[in-house]
């Protein structure tokens, strides 16, 4: 009698509970959400950011908070979210330091598992030479590093960045080789340029616009299969009109991401609010006419595909060129 009356109390419990649980989900959200950001504030991922909270705020009818939790490149923001219930009232503002923050030891968890990412904005990376260099187009940087390898020296932000992972790619599609200088952040790296410290700066597009209308930077390529036009300035040719060989896929992209295991009914509402922001005129005129990027339109499901094969590609590259800290395989990263 009494396992009996242990038994029947046992299903009430999962049923209450399952009960519950699915009108938390359907009822969702009822109080405020924050949006934290793993970097500081200012720059590109800070500001998709307040704007993605801001439209979804509207669709979902409860305010977004964005607070800024920068280290180990967005690691100790996403331990902080990840830790947390995963319940949909705390998202992770990303950047593509998502891919590889595994096997650089900033946290281990990945989109393979552990995270649903959603993608708003790309940005493309630009190789600009000084306004005084005698570089006038990339064919001429082409063939004195086919004549002499590592006779020009680039710059870019630290190894494991965007801009250094395109200019290997760069390198590993084409067999060019330029001799890598590491700068702590783009916009050093340019002023070096601009000085005449070294050759070619390889940064983003947006880090660079206002020295590229000023003169003090000439872009000789974009790392892009398509060209691009600065109005009354510039049309950049693409990289592939140069070096057709070159895989453009891995570029800088910014969005958010929360728990894979988030209940089906939230990630649904969440997807849905940020596809109508996204998807809004003030979204797009902010991210290709303020930060010259590009507006990114792609459900839950290529999202995920994109970061997926994204993660795989770069943490393999950084494997190749002995930046990693562990191995992909150990998070069950696939080689493609």
């Amino acid at each position: 009698m009494y396992k009996r009356v242990s038994l029947i109390t046992l299903l009430l419990v999962i049923f209450v509970v399952a009960v519950c649980s699915l009108s938390f989900a359907e009822n969702w959200p009822v109080r405020p959400i924050n949006t934290v950001i793993g970097y500081g504030a200012g720059g590109f991922t800070d500001l998709v950011n307040r704007y993605l909270a801001d439209g979804m705020s509207k669709v979902l009818g409860v305010p977004i908070a964005v607070s800024n939790m920068p280290g180990g490149s967005g690691g100790i923001a996403a331990e902080y979210v990840y830790r947390a219930p995963h319940n949909g009232y705390l998202l992770l503002g990303v950047a593509d330091s998502l891919r590889i923050q595994a096997v650089m030891g900033f946290h281990p968890t990945t989109v393979y598992k552990e995270w649903q990412p959603l993608i708003a904005a790309s940005f493309d990376g630009v190789i600009s030479v000084g306004k005084d260099s005698p570089y006038k187009s990339f064919d001429q940087i082409i063939k004195d590093l086919r004549e002499k390898p590592e006779s020009l020296t680039l710059a870019a932000s630290s190894p494991g960045t965007t801009w250094h992972i395109q200019s290997k790619i760069m390198e590993r599609d084409s067999g060019l080789k330029f001799n890598f200088i590491p700068y702590p952040g783009s916009y050093p790296a340019q002023v070096a340029a601009i000085a005449g410290d070294v050759d070619v700066v390889h940064t983003g597009l947006g880090e660079q616009i206002d020295l590229i209308k000023s003169g003090e930077l000439r872009p000789l390529a974009i790392f892009s299969d398509k060209a691009y036009n600065i109005e009354g300035y510039y049309e950049i040719p693409p990289i592939t009109q140069f070096l057709p060989e070159v895989d453009t896929k891995v570029n800088c992209w910014i969005g958010l991401a929360f728990p894979s295991d988030t209940p089906e009914e939230i990630k649904d509402k969440l997807e849905e609010a940020f596809n109508e922001t996204v998807n809004s005129d003030r979204f797009k005129d902010f991210v290709i006419n303020e930060l010259n990027g590009n507006v990114i339109t792609m459900d839950a499901e290529e999202s995920l595909e994109f970061v997926k094969q994204q993660t795989s590609i770069v943490s393999w590259m950084m494997v190749d060129i002995g930046l990693t800290t562990e191995s992909p395989e150990k998070f069950g990263i696939p080689k493609q």
